[in-house]
């Protein structure tokens, strides 16, 4: 009956639903969208978590001198002395730098309100733990990377702490974010911000 429809309107054979494909349009299934989302919001209740706990720890540690000294240093810094100049640092002198204009803000009333800014910093940790883990070997291992970072008293202490280990931690690991992402990419900025971030994990 197609054949006799086909020869009625002049019609090339090969418009024959008979023998037509129908092209098939690619949509990705509903379980596997469920999956991503689902693992998605894993990772963001893994991050609120920590970033809780982080918090919570803030306000029960009291501070130690270690802490201070890098906030006198930070005072230091801002009234214009040179650090291995002026003033012996023993830690890398990035964050005595990154401290002046931070108090500035925060003032000298409370001291509190640096750990909130650490304890920000330790949370990026988190994040950017989890995406260069994702990109390197997928989101399972990412989740079980948060997991053990929650877990972690040193990375929960440390994360909070006014120290210069988080915020370095932190720029290593977005070195190595962008490096993997220059290796896929090709691209200069990526070069750029893997070296960027690289270097001032050293400073």
């Amino acid at each position: 009956a197609a054949g006799r429809l086909d020869s009625a309107l002049n019609l090339p054979s090969a418009w024959s639903p008979a023998v037509t494909e129908q092209p098939s349009v690619a949509r990705r299934p509903s379980a596997v969208t469920g999956g991503a989302r689902a693992a998605k919001v894993a990772a963001g209740m893994l991050v609120a978590f920590g970033a809780l706990v982080l918090l919570y720890l803030s306000r029960q540690i009291p501070f130690d001198p270690d802490e201070l000294d890098h906030l006198h240093q930070g005072f230091l810094w801002l009234a214009g002395l040179r650090a291995f100049v002026d003033y012996i640092v023993e830690k890398p002198p990035l964050l005595s730098s990154l401290l002046a204009p931070l108090i500035r803000v925060v003032g000298t009333d409370t001291l509190w309100g640096y750990r909130a800014v650490f304890t920000a910093i330790g949370s990026a940790n988190a994040v950017a733990a989890y995406l260069l883990t994702r990109r390197i070997a997928g989101e399972r291992a990412a989740l079980i990377a948060l997991v053990i970072l929650d877990a972690s008293i040193v990375f929960q202490v440390v994360g909070m702490s006014v120290r210069p280990d988080a915020m370095l931690s932190l720029f290593l690991i977005l070195a190595f974010l962008f490096l993997q992402r220059w290796h896929e990419s090709g691209r200069f900025i990526d070069a750029f911000a893997a070296g960027l971030f690289g270097g001032a994990s050293a400073i």
